[in-house]
């Protein structure tokens, strides 16, 4: 029967055995198959600039449709400011017209 300690040693040292496959693997493929690297590398290379690339294409995607966000709040704003002043010269006119037939003010 394996103690605890037994079974964590024996843990710690398939993690190593691990460590150092992986190890000899990576030495292993960069010294005898130094075209497989190369190709991996660029390979990972290319996808890193596609995606850069991308990226770049999301933000000026980005922009645009945020300046024609503010352009259509600023005429929103402008129709908005408009319609007040055609309130104001209405209620004016209202007003005006009240007092010019009752003679009194009622402010």
């Amino acid at each position: 029967m394996l103690t605890l300690t037994s079974r964590e040693e024996n843990m710690q040292s398939l993690v190593t055995i691990t460590y150092f496959t992986d190890m000899h693997w990576i030495i292993f493929s960069v010294t005898y198959f130094p075209w497989f690297v190369q190709d991996t590398m660029s390979r990972s290379q290319d996808k890193a600039f596609q995606r850069i690339a991308e990226l770049r294409e999301q933000i000026q995607l980005d922009r645009v449709a945020k300046l024609d966000i503010e352009n259509n709040y600023r005429m929103l704003l402008e129709d908005k400011d408009e319609m007040i002043k055609v309130l104001k010269t209405q209620v004016l006119q209202v007003f005006h017209v009240s007092v010019c037939q009752h003679g009194e003010t009622y402010i």
